[in-house]
């Protein structure tokens, strides 16, 4: 079956679910050798999932400091959160598409070695803000440094991991998102608790300074570290479809644009679910901890040790479920085997986000929300397959930047900011905070669910023309 979908021509009927999924394995095994061996691939899966931890971990941990930096600068939420979200997303955005480019046909180890030393300086940085226009701009060169590292570490990915467990190793490298937010919490509350009872470290600089300020500073360090780490990695042979270019070598922007247009309805569909199913975890993560602090009156030290083991708990299972399902559908013959997982997730999450905000009690809103953490993750840990499964391998990286750009504005950027608009403009209380992250998120999942099957024919038309005419 796999030789007829390889002879398909232009004029012949598409290949159907089962031809498209034998063709995979039938291209795939005799290419498995031109991958590097399988133990040094998930090595340096490790390495990249240390990189993407550690910017997790300097994106996400001011979401522990909302109430000093409230008063600190006398703010409001949404100041706070053009802080948390725009500040970073915007630039984030608006450079991955440079990254991208250059991740077609540069060094990417080198690239995520500048990214990684960039973002921690600039997290540094922010520890030194004397105004509130400061903390933005440290946070806007977090957002510069960060946007290299997803799509350089995607193309990376499955230049390295042979397609068989492609979605194991995504899973795996993706689990570090849950892992930097639930470290975030974790270490971000033990050191917040630590700083406010004093200097950590003697020494000038840090003596003066707030607890939130040193928190800053102990948080953005290890980056350093996390850089050399990544010169362990060498940079990997392009794989994939034939189509990939050597390092040096540009391929015209206006072939891409041109391929997107001719699949729009596939690459749309994509998009578009990306984009909502990243708007509703950008709602929820910078705000919970708040939330906890506000309606049960913990102390943020403590909530943010408890949320996150527990957002580690249930983001790493979500990402290895996702990765482990789609992997075993593909093996069975699914062709939308990367896609299901979304439905299955979301279906576990709608539910689960009404609840924990509005349980009225913290053991089961703490439950609650690990369970619609799963779900989440899950649908979340599809879309950088899907992405790559309806372009060709020479487009990767700018289709990886492309979804990054238009998920980090309307995802990133608005998520918070919409959670704060509704709690200071509709509700006009801070404590109202749980009837926010309910409206905001349940009408934008739903959607969510809606655009993925209404474009998973398209996706499965695109995918099964990529197989039988693998020059793109």
């Amino acid at each position: 079956m796999g030789q007829v979908v390889g002879e398909t021509t232009s004029n012949d009927p598409e290949p159907k679910g089962e031809t498209v999924t034998t063709a995979i394995a039938d291209r795939a095994a005799p290419q498995a050798s031109a991958y590097p061996r399988r133990a040094y691939a998930f090595f340096v899966v490790a390495i990249l999932m240390i990189a993407s931890c550690h910017s997790q971990m300097d994106k996400q941990f001011p979401m522990l400091l909302v109430k000093p930096i409230r008063a600190a600068f006398d703010i409001t939420d949404t100041q706070i959160s053009l802080f948390q979200g725009a500040a970073f997303a915007v630039f984030y955005a608006f450079m991955g598409p440079v990254f991208g480019r250059m991740v077609d046909f540069r060094n990417r180890r080198n690239l995520i070695i500048f990214g990684i030393l960039f973002w921690s300086v600039m997290t540094v940085s922010a520890g030194f803000a004397q105004t509130y226009w400061q903390l933005l701009l440290s946070r806007v060169g977090v957002g510069i440094g960060e946007a290299v590292l997803a799509p350089a570490a995607y193309s990376m990915i499955a230049d390295y991991v042979e397609p068989q467990v492609r979605g194991r190793a995504m899973g795996i490298y993706m689990a570090a998102v849950s892992a930097g937010t639930a470290l975030s919490l974790f270490l971000g509350g033990a050191i917040v608790g630590a700083v406010s009872q004093g200097p950590l470290v003697d020494l000038p600089l840090l003596r003066d300074m707030a607890p939130w300020q040193t928190a800053f500073v102990i948080v953005g360090a290890p980056g350093f570290i996390t850089a050399l780490l990544m010169l362990l990695v060498r940079e990997p042979k392009r794989q994939g479809d034939g189509s990939a270019p050597e390092v040096g070598e540009k391929r015209p922007s206006a072939e891409f644009v041109a391929y997107i247009k001719r699949n729009r309805k596939a690459f749309g569909c994509v998009l578009a679910a990306q984009v909502l199913v990243h708007f509703v975890g950008n709602c929820i993560v910078p705000w919970v901890p708040t939330f906890f602090v506000r309606t049960y009156d913990m102390p943020a030290a403590k909530v943010g040790m408890i949320l996150g083991i527990l957002l580690f708990a249930g983001s790493s299972t979500g990402f290895f479920l996702s990765g482990f399902i789609s992997d075993r559908l593909l093996a069975r013959g699914r062709p939308d085997a990367r896609l299901r997982p979304l439905f299955v997730g979301y279906l576990i999450f709608i539910p689960a986000v009404i609840i924990w905000p509005l349980a009225g009690n913290p053991t089961v809103s703490f439950a609650v929300f690990t369970l619609q953490c799963v779900g989440h993750v899950m649908a979340v840990a599809t879309l950088p397959m899907t992405t790559q499964e309806v372009v060709p391998a020479r487009m990767r990286g700018q289709a990886v930047t492309l979804v990054l750009l238009v998920t980090t504005l309307l995802g990133w950027a608005v998520g918070p900011t919409a959670v704060a608009l509704v709690t200071d403009y509709v509700f006009h209380d801070d404590n109202a905070l749980k009837y926010s992250l309910v409206l905001t998120t349940v009408p934008t999942a739903a959607l969510a669910l809606l655009v993925a099957w209404f474009g998973r024919n398209a996706f499965l038309e695109t995918r099964a023309k990529l197989i039988a005419q693998p020059t793109g």
